[in-house]
């Protein structure tokens, strides 16, 4: 038996959801821009997953672009509002973004942006105060993770969303690691744009979206076809919206109480095991430990050997052996920044799974201590 503890690199689809993404495949074969029937079906289809969306987060369902996932989304929210405001100032970022953020950021800057880094705080949190002394500079865009898909960390975006507006800056929000993790109301938090992937819920692969919010300076980064209302080229994915807007009705809620106990009992196994970030507010289903002198890329596959998945960081810089920058920027130590192990949970995680860890984890760490 496998034990799935790695949600947040993807999130397992329900049955519900596999059965609904292939009746789609069956039921709706037109390509959604075509006028006839066929195609008008698909476009319905499609709008399903748009009306979810929008109804999830108090927003409006012609302000979601669908798209291929987070990574698209955030390519396109940033370049998109860049080539509006880049007279404006500085894209504006922090050191803790994901490597899809980092990605856009070097496009940009190959282009001719500059980019300003605002600093992550010890906490894990990037420093809201810094940020907003920057963006008073002047800033084309700010753009920032809600919640660190390495560590959990939880920064405060209502707040610098609030500001920023004032400041008649534009926010675009890293939102990956939230839906179905935290409520996101977009009616109270004015942020100007978000992105999200939906195999991190449970849709498939394949499958993300963008808000735009109405009014924000933005122009379409892929061009060609003309697709969802002329902001984006390329098929819309009618299966993966179907599939999408199925886990949205299905999204659980996840055993933060859980996850704490599980901390602390690993504390307690483990003594000089460090949680990252542990006084901050976190994702109630991720644990980032340090274990002082176990490389993790051991442990990880001792534990993969054992039937454990799990990871040492980003799912898309896992096979890299640099430490974490998020980590780094945290101000962790190198060293200690090559032991971190993530341990990410979702509504249906078996609790024998976390208890079956914990059972194993001591003894793999002591073996590794005492062969290192």
């Amino acid at each position: 038996m496998r034990h799935d503890l790695d949600w947040n690199a993807t999130a397992p689809m329900t049955e519900s959801v596999i059965q609904a993404t292939a009746q789609a495949m069956r039921d709706f074969q037109g390509n959604a821009s075509s006028l006839h029937s066929d195609g008008r079906l698909a476009a319905q289809a499609a709008a399903r997953a748009r009306q979810a969306l929008a109804g999830l987060t108090r927003s409006h369902e012609s302000e979601w672009i669908l798209t291929s996932g987070a990574t698209e989304s955030l390519h396109a929210g940033l370049l998109g509002t860049w080539l509006v405001r880049r007279t404006k100032g500085p894209l504006l970022l922090s050191r803790g973004e994901h490597s899809a953020m980092l990605g856009a950021a070097a496009l940009a800057h190959q282009l001719g942006a500059e980019i300003r880094w605002i600093d992550l705080l010890p906490s894990g949190e990037w420093d809201l105060e810094q940020a907003l002394a920057m963006a008073r500079e002047g800033a084309a865009l700010v753009s920032l993770l809600w919640a660190n898909n390495e560590t959990g960390v939880i920064s405060d975006v209502p707040r610098l969303a609030r500001e920023l507006k004032a400041l008649r800056i534009p926010f675009l929000v890293d939102a990956t690691q939230c839906i179905g993790k935290f409520p996101i109301d977009l009616g109270t938090t004015p942020v100007s744009l978000l992105a999200l992937s939906g195999h991190k819920f449970g849709a498939p692969k394949g499958i993300g979206a963008l808000f735009v919010r109405s009014g924000t300076p933005w122009q379409p980064w892929t061009r060609g076809g003309g697709q969802e209302r002329n902001r984006r080229a390329g098929t819309t994915n009618v299966s993966g919206a179907v599939g999408l807007a199925q886990a949205l009705t299905e999204l659980g809620t996840c055993d933060e109480p859980r996850q704490r106990t599980f901390e602390s009992t690993l504390q307690a196994a483990v003594p000089d095991c460090l949680i990252v970030g542990q006084a901050s507010p976190r994702l109630p289903n991720t644990t980032c430990a340090i274990f002082p002198g176990v490389d993790s890329e051991s442990l990880l596959s001792r534990l993969d050997a054992l039937g454990f998945s799990v990871s040492s960081g980003s799912a898309c810089t896992s096979g890299k052996t640099d430490p974490s920058h998020v980590l780094l920027a945290m101000g962790i130590p190198e060293q200690l920044a090559h032991c971190a192990l993530r341990i990410s949970t979702g509504p249906s995680t078996p609790d024998g799974s976390l208890d079956a860890l914990l059972t194993m984890l001591p003894d793999e760490i002591a073996r590794i201590r005492k062969l290192g």
